[in-house]
């Protein structure tokens, strides 16, 4: 069972929407968001609280559950459980069903109501919708201003409340299963009437818009009886509701059941308990809340998270597309990885290596980073030995791309080294020096992969790196080092003459050396480095319960992107033994936390980052493995 307080929360999600937060107080839903491309960004449908649900016998005033028990099916489905009086028990379930189902744009809230007398009974199920307006997720949130509206559906039976203007729209249709129901409209004296298909209601931004709708249940002795409400979004009000009609159509018995067998297959076996629930938690976080397909193209894309809670929202990079998602979802689902690495191929390399993108490829924040420009092909070469699907090889744009990140490499060698310059560091912070060591350490990975990832063509010049990992390696033992106490460590970047920076940047560490084969975990030299830089004289490191890497950046507490790049080498029994003492929000994924105590810092439901804390773990107790995923008919 979940832990009750008054703020605590839950949540779950499919590709196309999420219930952000579900209050395990009372069950109610301040907000469903959904990704809409053509906006370009995570959209929160926001209310006071948006949806409420209560229960009453005739002639009673409604109420919700009175103190519910919760638990998750399958790790992600919420479900709540209570008497409701001495005679009935109601169950309910929050579900957005998952799997390659493209027209599952939406989900549903189950009600199983229970008649444990021995007479027949009445009950009414109340959803209260009360939206205040819609906010917009991208790098950073803002308010979306306007009206927002209520309308009958047309075509299909329900409501559909849609923020925005035409043709900058979004829509959410809600319905129901029960025939006994009814759509009404309360006014600000609380008064009811009849919502019919003529009618429209509209509010300005921050003013709520209230909606009631009722169903009678009729229940005999004994019996249960189920009755559901469903959620569409679409870019309008009519497609909108006609989502949550199809949803209706389908059912949610049957929805809940394939919901249920899709899980099992997304989640992974792992012998430890503890660490088995933090690898499946963050992984189908990451899967629904790392990637989402927008409601108006139906598009997949990659996004830092879908959560309100996080910043950026809808924001892309190559690290967290490539490094943090890409590899939590091949070990998942090959296929959908695919479709990921071909689009992240399509939209985001015309500049490679830039700090943070809009969905479509767009600038937000330029500035040149090496190591997130050579996630392009490693990830390539990662993805075909994992998966063994090397006909995305054949891909002519993919090879396209490969030609042009080989270009921009080229531009930035050193005149008389094989060694590439970069203008950033991965957190985004200008390099103290120009050439950085973990940089070219992927550059030499990079040599290592092209005989394996390059389709030459007749005629055409060989890649300036064509058999150069040696000459990389070298330059990279001769230019990198330092002596520091009397002992040898690796320098984080240095301009290969006579300046360089002892420092290590959390979210690509210099712990990754060995993941990326350059050296063994044990190497001498890197153990040294790992020693100075994991220890009390480093000025970042924050030592306390559960000790950690911090940055320049973000200098108060430790990254956990630092603790699982430590997973992924020399230092992983460590980090098993942080990791195992952290208290996250929600168990999921946080952009930092507190050294003291465990406790998520800053950056809760960090989605990207879920997918590297799954994988690492994975990585580290199992290494190395064949995806688990089922191929999609």
């Amino acid at each position: 069972m979940m832990e009750r307080a008054q703020d605590a929360a839950d949540l779950t999600g499919n590709h196309y929407m999420s219930f952000p937060r579900i209050s395990l107080a009372d069950g109610s839903v301040p907000t469903l968001s959904a990704l809409h491309a053509g906006i370009g960004g995570v959209l929160a449908f926001e209310g006071d609280p948006l949806l409420r649900l209560t229960f009453a016998r005739s002639g009673d005033s409604p109420r919700p559950l009175d103190h519910p028990q919760w638990k998750r099916l399958e790790r992600w489905i919420p479900r709540a459980e209570a008497a409701f009086d001495d005679d009935l028990h109601i169950t309910i379930t929050y579900c957005a069903p998952g799997g390659y189902e493209p027209l599952a744009h939406g989900g549903f809230i189950l009600c199983e109501i229970t008649n444990q007398s021995t007479a027949a009974l009445n009950l009414d199920v109340v959803a209260d919708l009360r939206i205040t307006g819609a906010s917009l997720h991208v790098a950073s949130p803002r308010r979306m201003h306007g009206t927002h509206r209520a309308a009958a559906g047309v075509i299909d039976r329900g409501v559909a409340l849609e923020v925005g203007t035409p043709g900058v729209s979004a829509g959410l249709g809600v319905t129901t299963d029960g025939e006994e129901t009814q759509f009404e409209i309360v006014n600000s004296n609380g008064e009811l009437s009849l919502f019919t298909a003529d009618m429209e209601a509209a509010r300005r931004a921050g003013e709520v818009l209230h909606v009631r709708i009722s169903t009678h249940v009729p229940i005999r002795a004994g019996r249960t009886v189920k009755r559901a409400i469903y959620f569409g979004v679409g870019r309008d009000r009519d497609s909108a509701l006609g989502h949550a009609a199809h949803l209706s159509r389908v059912g949610a018995t049957r929805l809940l059941r394939e919901a249920r067998l899709e899980l099992t297959h997304l989640t992974r076996r792992v012998s430890d308990v503890k660490l088995s629930e933090i690898i499946n938690r963050n992984l189908l976080y990451n899967h629904y809340c790392g990637l989402a397909r927008g409601l108006d193209d139906d598009r997949l894309y990659p996004v830092s998270s879908r959560s309100p809670l996080h910043t950026p929202g809808a924001a892309v990079n190559e690290r967290e597309t490539l490094f943090w998602t890409l590899p939590c979802i091949t070990l998942t689902d090959p296929l959908l990885a695919r479709e990921v690495l071909r689009d992240a191929f399509e939209l985001y390399s015309a500049q490679p290596g830039l700090q943070w993108r809009y969905l479509d490829g767009g600038v937000i924040t330029p500035g040149f980073c090496l190591e997130q420009a050579l996630l392009y092909p490693l990830a390539l070469d990662r993805y075909v030995r994992e998966t063994g699907d090397d006909s995305i090889l054949d891909d002519p744009l993919v090879q396209d791309v490969l030609r042009e990140i080989d270009g921009a490499l080229d531009s930035r060698l050193h005149p008389d080294l094989l060694l590439c310059n970069t203008e950033v560091l991965p957190d985004g912070e200008p390099a103290d020096q120009p050439y950085p060591s973990l940089g070219n350490i992927m550059l030499w990975a990079y040599a290592q992969a092209l005989p394996r990832i390059w389709r030459a063509e007749d005629g055409e010049a060989p890649s300036a790196f064509e058999g150069a990992a040696e000459d990389i390696s070298a330059a990279i033992w001769q230019r990198f080092m330092a002596d520091f106490e009397g002992a040898q460590i690796f320098v984080r970047t240095t301009d290969l003459a006579k300046q360089s920076a002892v420092y290590d940047d959390p979210l690509m560490s210099l712990s990754l050396m060995s993941f990326f084969g350059f050296c063994k975990p044990d190497d001498p030299t890197l153990l040294d480095t790992m020693m100075l830089l994991r220890s009390t004289p480093y000025p970042f490191w924050r030592a306390g319960a559960a000790p950690g890497l911090a940055s320049r950046r973000h200098p108060a507490a430790p990254s956990l992107a630092a603790l699982c790049a430590d997973l992924l080498g020399a230092r992983k029994n460590d980090a098993l033994r942080i990791l195992r003492s952290l208290q996250l929000t929600d168990g999921i994924a946080s952009d930092s936390y507190d050294a003291a105590t465990g406790a998520t810092a800053a950056g809760p439901h960090a989605a990207a980052l879920a997918g590297l804390l799954a994988w690492s773990l994975v990585h580290a107790i199992d290494g190395p493995t064949k995806p688990e995923g089922k191929a999609r008919k």
